[in-house]
């Protein structure tokens, strides 16, 4: 038990170590959509999968009056990250067990896209970032390029979702495990 549970955090050190990596590539990203004033409650199993390493974390996503808070847990039940956005900005508490190079900031970009109002999204895209919306897609272009894209199987607050970022190769899943999540 104790040895899997350390083979655990090693994976997790090792795939955030790499999606850390992320934020030393390419332009930045986009800035942070502003929270979300609507109240929604979802708990969500998030899979990250990059070189061929994959994690899965239990994570519980709020938002609600300009509020939007973020919680991982690994299969253990520990907490690995806690994000709280407002609009003062992100403050992130993190497990020992994450290095220093985790990209909360680049975590809640991923959600947001995923879950918010394109027109929130679009309302802080900076001059070279555009964002495209299909009926079950979105993609966000960086100076015309595809940088990340969203495919969702019907409402994301009720139905799994997949992102695909392109830019820093690695893919989200997110898949609903609250049967009562709001729309």
């Amino acid at each position: 038990m104790c040895r899997l549970s350390l083979t655990s955090s090693l994976l997790i050190a090792l795939l955030f170590s790499l999606l850390g990596g992320c934020q030393l590539l390419g332009p930045t990203s986009p800035p942070l959509a502003a929270p979300l004033q609507d109240s929604h409650q979802l708990e969500h199993l998030l899979t990250l999968t990059r070189d061929g390493q994959q994690l899965r974390l239990r994570c519980v996503l709020e938002t609600g009056n300009g509020e939007t808070r973020v919680v991982a847990l690994n299969e253990a039940g520990l907490v690995l990250v806690q994000m709280r956005q407002t609009v003062q900005g992100l403050t992130v508490e993190r497990s020992a067990l994450l290095p220093d190079t985790f990209p909360a900031e680049q975590v809640m970009a991923d959600i947001q896209l995923i879950f918010w109002p394109a027109s929130a999204i679009q309302a802080t895209l900076p001059t070279a970032w555009s964002l495209g919306v299909e009926a079950d897609s979105r993609s966000l272009y960086h100076n015309d390029q595809p940088a990340t894209q969203v495919h969702y199987q019907g409402s994301p607050w009720q139905t799994p979702s997949a992102l695909n970022n392109l830019r820093y190769r690695y893919q989200l899943t997110l898949t609903p495990l609250s049967p009562d999540a709001t729309p």
